[in-house]
């Protein structure tokens, strides 16, 4: 089923509902509404299959709500897409094909499946892995946040120790 298919729909649905047979709705805001549905209707579907295992692991679950977010497709943002129907907008336009890519809720179950692995033991360790062989490390918030409150005050100590020097000196 294309975009048009879904307008004629909504406009049949429209026309039958008491009342709103006199309301005008263009084109293009039909279109939004179509597409809305659509986005409603497969948000749903980007849902990992382990889904349970968010419950007991912070890292997955972590994992499995930001992939949620990303894929809430906004009007203005992507063309409306969500973050993976936005990556192969390039693909569909450069082929010349529908820009709202239709992809199946298997798919999207395959995609935050996988999406969520990276925040189990075994995904997590794949990312360290993977980012040190880039030349980076994980390090956690609390520790990142001990060595900068560490790094103040070593500042502030070869500060004080200089000031002391220099009174000294004089």
């Amino acid at each position: 089923m294309n975009e048009r298919d879904d307008y004629y729909r909504l406009r049949n649905v429209l026309n039958n509902i008491e009342g709103v047979s006199d309301i005008h709705i263009s084109e293009e805001e039909l279109e939004d509404i179509a597409n809305s549905a659509r986005i409603d209707i497969s948000h749903t579907a980007n849902v990992g299959v382990f889904k349970e295992r968010v419950k007991h692991n912070e890292r997955e679950k972590a994992f499995h709500l930001n992939w949620l977010h990303e894929n809430r497709p906004v009007p203005f943002v992507n063309n409306g897409n969500g973050t993976l129907s936005d990556l192969f907008s390039e693909y569909s336009k450069k082929h010349k094909l529908n820009p709202f890519i239709e992809i199946s809720d298997r798919e999207r179950t395959i995609v935050a499946t996988a999406i969520q692995w990276l925040g189990s033991n075994v995904g997590w360790g794949f990312l360290e892995n993977t980012l040190k062989d880039c030349g980076f490390k994980i390090i956690e918030a609390k520790k990142m946040e001990e060595l900068y409150s560490d790094s103040r005050k070593l500042r502030k100590l070869m500060v004080l120790t200089k000031e002391l020097k220099e009174n000294n000196l004089e």
